[in-house]
This record gives structure tokens, C-alpha cells and sequence, in this order.
């Protein structure tokens, strides 16, 4: 625990938080709204992150949408290939049977 972090504790708790054996003392107002803002302080923190995190995922989102537009149409262009070279393979085979009956 850092020193920070056991001065607000002493501050919260009191000076002997750490002493199990002591009785806990009420809180006090003071203690209470400091907890409040810590708790509050937080939480603007943690929106702040998740709001980085939803603009991370738009972006992802927007990049997984282009890559699978641009599969999509390489896609195309690969059966249109694929149709070409059925094409010439089976002109060259109609060649070919052409060529040696003569």
C-alpha cells in the first residue's frame, strides 16, 4: 500500500484502521463525503475509459466492415479468374484434340 494510499485509509478510517483489535469509531460526516468523492472520482475515471473503450470498438467495427468488403469483392474477382482459366484450360484441351486429328 503506498503512503498515499494509507494517509487517505488513516484519514477514512482513522489512525488505527490497521488494529484489528481497536473498536471502529463511528464515521464522521467529514469521512463520509470524502469516501463519497473517492467513490465519485472513480467513477468519472472509469467513464472516462469506457468511453475510450466504445470509440476503440467503433473503429474496430468500421475496419472488420471494410476488410470484410474488400473479401467480398477479391472474392469475386478470384471466381471471375477462376471462371477465365476453366476457359482457356478447355479451349487449350479442344486445341490440342483439334491439333492431333489433323
Amino acid at each position: 500500500m503506498s503512503s498515499k494510499q494509507s494517509q487517505a485509509r488513516s484519514q477514512l478510517f482513522g489512525a488505527n484502521a490497521k488494529d484489528s483489535k481497536a473498536k471502529p469509531e463511528p464515521y464522521t460526516k467529514e469521512q463520509m463525503q470524502l469516501e463519497l468523492d473517492r467513490q465519485q472520482q472513480q467513477i468519472a475515471e472509469q467513464d472516462k475509459i469506457l468511453d475510450q473503450v466504445l470509440l476503440s470498438m467503433g473503429r474496430i467495427k468500421e475496419s472488420a466492415v471494410y476488410i470484410n468488403e474488400e473479401l467480398d469483392s477479391q472474392n469475386k474477382d478470384l471466381r471471375a479468374m477462376e471462371d477465365d482459366v476453366f476457359r482457356v484450360q478447355n479451349v487449350r484441351q479442344l486445341t490440342s484434340i483439334l491439333t492431333n486429328r489433323t
